[in-house]
Order: C-alpha cells, then sequence, then structure tokens
C-alpha cells in the first residue's frame, strides 16, 4: 500500500513538472527567436546566406511547433496518465532544439572571424543560462538540451588545435559543468517542493475529508439523539397513557375488592372472601408492575426528580426491617441490622433510598429459607471522597458467575424454576441500580453459589452538585395557610371524577365516614357545583377530558369565594404530587386510594381530628 502510495506521487510530480516546462514555452520560444535573430545579424556577412536562411528556417519551424504544442498541451489539460505522452513529446522537441542550436557551432564556425567567434560563443552561452532556471526543473527534457547545445562548438573548438580557440572551449566547459550541476541542485529543489506541496495537499485533503466525515458523523449522531428522544418522549407518553388507562379500572377492582372484603355481610361475600383476596393480590402485583415500569421509564429518560435532605441511614433502615418482618418470619428468618453507633447523616432521598434497601431485604428475604439476613451500615473512605456502604447480605442459595452478569439486567429473573417458585418482574434491582447511579453511587453484588450473596449500595455522603441532582426541600404535607382557611365547614364532601366507579368507591367510603356526598363528572360541572355548595372539602381528579384536575385547581385559587376550600388532589403519579402542592392542594394522594388515609386528611382537613400525615 506505501510503495502504491509513493509511485502514485512520483506519477504526479512529474506531471506537475511537464506542466511547469510546458508553462514556459511562450518565454523559451521568444528568448530562442530574439538569439537566434541576433546569432544570423552576427553571423552575415560571416557564413553563406544560405546556410544562414536554412538554420534560421529550421529554428522557425521547430518554434512553431513547440508554440503549437504548447497550445495544444493547453487545451488537452491532460491527467496524471495522460502527462506521460505530453512529456515524451516535450523531450523530443528540447532533444531537437538542442540539435539545431549546437548545429549552429559547427555550421557557424569561422576561425578567420575571431570576433564573430566570440559573439556564437556568448549567443550559446546565454541560451544555455537562460534555459537552466526555465527547463532544468524538467531534468529529461534540459540535459540532452544543454549538452547537444554545447558540446559540439566546444568540440570544434578544441579539434581545431588553436590556443585562442581552445580558450574560448574553455568558458563553455565550464558552462557546461555548471549548467549539469545547477541544473541537478535546481531539479532536485523543484521535486521536493512539488513533493512536499503535494504532501501537504494531501494532508489537507485528508484533514477534510476527516472534517466532512466528523461532520456528517455528528449530524448522523444528532439525528440519532432526535430520533432517540422523540422515541423516549413516544414511550413515556405511551407508558404515562397506558398507566392510566390501566390504573383506572385497577381502582375499581381493588377498591371493589377491598370493600367485599372488608363488609362481607353487606355484599353477600362471606362464601368469596378467599377468592376476593386472591383478586386483591392480583390487583396490587399488577398495580406493583405498572409502578415499576413507570419507574423504569422515567428513571431512562433522566426525569426521576430527588428530594435531597439529611437522613439517619440506621432509623430508615429499621423501619425497612419493621417493613419486612412479616416476610422474613414467613421463611423463618432473622434479620439483623450492624450499625455503628454515631454515623453522620447521609444527604440523600429518603424515599429512593428506602425503595433500594426495601428492595434488596425483600429480595433476600425471599430467597433465603430459615437462615440469616444481615443488613450492615459502614462508612467508608474511598476516591478522596467519604461514603456510606449499605449491605444486604443473606445465607441464601447464592448466584453463579453467569447469573451474576446478568443480574442487573431488564426483566433478568434467573432461570426458569426461580421465575416459577418466586415470581416477580425482573426489574426491581435494575431500578434499584439506576437509582443509586443517579444520586452518585453504585450497586454491586458479590455472591458464591450454595453459599449466598450481599448486595451492597454505596452513596456519597454528600453527592455533588449537579443540575440534575440539586438539593430541592420537599414540600410540607399541609402548606402554612391561615387557619380560618381550614375552619370546620360542616356538610359537604364534593368528589370531582370522570370515571363513575371511582366516584362511587370514593362515595361509599365518605358516606361512612359521616360526611354527605356530591359528585361532578368533569371539572366544568366540579367548578358549579363548588360555587353552589361551598363544600366543606373537595376530592380532585387530575386526568378528566376537558378542563384537567391542574385548570380546575387553578381556577378555585383565583376565585375569592372558593379559594378557602381545601383540595385533596387525588394523582395517579407521585411525580403529580409536588405540582399539586406548588398550585395550593391542601393535600395529595396517589391511586390507587389508600381509603384509610383519605379518611384521616378529609377529618383533619374539616377539623373532626387532630393532624394527620397526608402525602
Amino acid at each position: 500500500m506505501g510503495d502504491c502510495a509513493h509511485l502514485d506521487l512520483d506519477e504526479r510530480v512529474r506531471a506537475e513538472q511537464i506542466r511547469m516546462v510546458y508553462s514556459q514555452s511562450p518565454t523559451t520560444t521568444g528568448g530562442s527567436l530574439v538569439g537566434g535573430a541576433f546569432l544570423v545579424a552576427v553571423m552575415w556577412n560571416v557564413v553563406s546566406h544560405t546556410t544562414l536562411f536554412a538554420w534560421g528556417a529550421a529554428l522557425l519551424i521547430h518554434q512553431a511547433f513547440r508554440i503549437y504544442s504548447y497550445r495544444r498541451y493547453i487545451a488537452a489539460n491532460p491527467d496524471v496518465s495522460g502527462s506521460r505522452t505530453w512529456g515524451r513529446l516535450y523531450i523530443l522537441a528540447t532533444t531537437i532544439a538542442g540539435c539545431i542550436w549546437g548545429s549552429a557551432g559547427i555550421l557557424f564556425y569561422a576561425p578567420e572571424a575571431m570576433v564573430a567567434q566570440v559573439y556564437l560563443c556568448l549567443i550559446l552561452f546565454a541560451i544555455a543560462a537562460m534555459t537552466m532556471p526555465a527547463l532544468s526543473m524538467f531534468a529529461p527534457a534540459y540535459y540532452p538540451l544543454v549538452v547537444l547545445l554545447l558540446l559540439p562548438f566546444i568540440v570544434r573548438s578544441i579539434a581545431s588545435g588553436d590556443a585562442e580557440h581552445i580558450a574560448l572551449a574553455v568558458p563553455l566547459v565550464i558552462v557546461l559543468v555548471m549548467s549539469i550541476t545547477f541544473g541537478r541542485r535546481i531539479n532536485h529543489w523543484f521535486d521536493e517542493s512539488i513533493r512536499r506541496r503535494f504532501e501537504i495537499q494531501s494532508v489537507n485533503e485528508m484533514t477534510e475529508r476527516a472534517r466532512l466525515e466528523a461532520e456528517r458523523s455528528l449530524e448522523m449522531t444528532e439525528r440519532a439523539r432526535l430520533e432517540a428522544e422523540r422515541s423516549s418522549r413516544a414511550k413515556s407518553e405511551f407508558l404515562a397513557t397506558m398507566s392510566h388507562e390501566l390504573r383506572t379500572p385497577l381502582n375499581a377492582i381493588i377498591g371493589y375488592s377491598e370493600l367485599m372484603t372488608q363488609h362481607p355481610a353487606r355484599f353477600a361475600t362471606e362464601s368469596a372472601k378467599d377468592p376476593l383476596e386472591r383478586i386483591l393480590r392480583a390487583g396490587r402485583h399488577l398495580l406493583n408492575l405498572i409502578n415499576e415500569l413507570l419507574d423504569m421509564a422515567k428513571i431512562e429518560a433522566g426525569k426521576t426528580s430527588f428530594l435531597y435532605e439529611d437522613v439517619d441511614v440506621a432509623a430508615l433502615v429499621r423501619d425497612v426491617v419493621e417493613t419486612t418482618r412479616s416476610l422474613a418470619e414467613q421463611n423463618g428468618n432473622v434479620v439483623r441490622v450492624v450499625s455503628p453507633v454515631a454515623l453522620a447523616p447521609l444527604h440523600t432521598d429518603p424515599k429512593r433510598l428506602m425503595q433500594v434497601v426495601l428492595n434488596l431485604l425483600s429480595n433476600a428475604c425471599k430467597f433465603t429459607e430459615r437462615g440469616q439476613v444481615d443488613v450492615s451500615i459502614v462508612p467508608v473512605q474511598a476516591d478522596g471522597r467519604k461514603w456510606v456502604d449499605v449491605a444486604v447480605t443473606d445465607t441464601g442459595p447464592g448466584m453463579t458467575r453467569e447469573q451474576q452478569e446478568r443480574l442487573f439486567e431488564d426483566f433478568f429473573q434467573g432461570d426458569g424454576a426461580t421465575q416459577r417458585k418466586f415470581g416477580g418482574t425482573g426489574l426491581g434491582l435494575a431500578i434499584s441500580r439506576r437509582i443509586c447511579q443517579a444520586m452518585g453511587g453504585n450497586l454491586t453484588v458479590t455472591s458464591e453459589f450454595g453459599r449466598g450473596s450481599t448486595f451492597t449500595a454505596r452513596l456519597p455522603e454528600h453527592p455533588a452538585p449537579s443540575p440534575d441532582r440539586a438539593p430541592i426541600k420537599p414540600e410540607p404535607a399541609l402548606p402554612v395557610v391561615p387557619k380560618k382557611l381550614f375552619a370546620h365547614k360542616p356538610g359537604i364532601i364534593l368528589i370531582i371524577d370522570d370515571d363513575s366507579e371511582a366516584r362511587e368507591l370514593i362515595v361509599d367510603r365518605v358516606t361512612r365516614l359521616g360526611f354527605e356526598t356530591a359528585t361532578a363528572e368533569d371539572g366544568l360541572d366540579g367548578l358549579h357545583r363548588a360555587r353552589e355548595l361551598h363544600p366543606a372539602a373537595i376530592t380532585l381528579d387530575i386526568a378528566m377530558p376537558g378542563l384537567n384536575g391542574w385548570s380546575v385547581l387553578a381556577a378555585m385559587k383565583e376565585d375569592p369565594e372558593l379559594c378557602a376550600i381545601p383540595v385533596v388532589i387525588l394523582a395517579a403519579f407521585g411525580s403529580e404530587l409536588k405540582r399539586g402542592f406548588s398550585l395550593g392542594a391542601a393535600a395529595c394522594l396517589t391511586k390507587p386510594v389508600d381509603y384509610g388515609l383519605l379518611a384521616d386528611t378529609l377529618n383533619h382537613l374539616t377539623g373532626r381530628s387532630g393532624p394527620s400525615p397526608v402525602t
């Protein structure tokens, strides 16, 4: 490959040399004609006129041929391969020119006219000197010309044996040697100059191609990024739409199942308690799957928000242990928390940390039977920063190396037997790792088959500042509002929801609390009923056709007659809670509604009981 490139460069250099000597043709032709005319004038009285005319005619014909060749070359503008023929033609032309001028040294040799011989010597010298800078750049044409031009006169002068004539030959011998020597140097200089120019041109062309390629790559990358963003938005919109469509019937399934399970006498479902509980468990499992899919989509899209605060990690872990105690006892496991006495607060998102620890601890208790699960909290110094490791170690079955390599892949659940025995979606660990990474840490695993596993969530004690990870103070469950806005108004709870089944379930639960109820099936009707009834509180759905829940809430807060009525937002997504509080909602609950929490919230807002946590 390198030899081919070198040969190609040689051909390009040779073609450029031929182009340059052809471009000098008008100059060399003019100089040759002037020199020929001067020589004929000098020799007019020394040499026969016939010889002069014959020689002059040969010179004129040759120079006319050179001009013709020059014009043909310019018109042809040959490429590298075509320049070879034109180069051979130029060598032939300069060889003939050398013969014509060399013949003058023989035909015009007149020993008796010493002055004429001096002029002849000077003219030959001038022609040789003129051709050196013009033709030496193309050595195959220059060397024949200069040798044929000077050598006949030198040989004839030396052969005469006359001292004066030999003296005339000596300068021409010097000129011949210098012409060849300096011609070689000039040729070498031109050759290197042309080569360097072509090499620079090649580098520039390569650089330009690389630049264009980089621009195309950037353009393709940008298109791919935009396409990925469009795909991500489409996926998020699809998941949001589908989750809403799935949550709506799930609310009814879970709500009615709870209602019939808790009040069998009312619905005559005493004999169907077990099937109803199975339906309830299946509904909650499906809801958990939907939530996990949404979590994964939001994390991948970079739309997960984190609310940072100082967290007592040991207390949080103990709360999680209490939450999973029934699962641990069900499998006969002993759960132990190992934590240093003095542990600095961890600046992190408590909800997300709890989600990670709960997933790890639930998995450990689920896969371990009659064993031990240890949760250790260890402060660590690494990479010049302070970290906190929360490690969950179990004495379960452990994992093979192949299973560990795929453990954090989406939807990975081990082998088929494990999936059939334990169920699940295979998203919990993938989500937990992404949460840890989004908070500046990581989730890793070490395991030995048949001996157990250790999952370690490492988080920075203070996460590095980042636009995506800026500390945010969580909104209070109940915003600070003058107490008169929450003064008890005995009477009605207005329920605004476009789903008739959801309205029916909320009406049933609220009625059991001793409230009167009124309903509205869309946002516009809800505003009319609110102005008409001035209810004690309002439950407000978000996703409604026409005037959605956000528009209703904003309109109420701008209306002096309605702004004091406490509004409880019922949102499909936990991410909507922040917006609800910012618009002035008194409380925000997620669907499917925890009706016990809804009862506490309405009792609190209407002054029937003390403060209750509202989230």
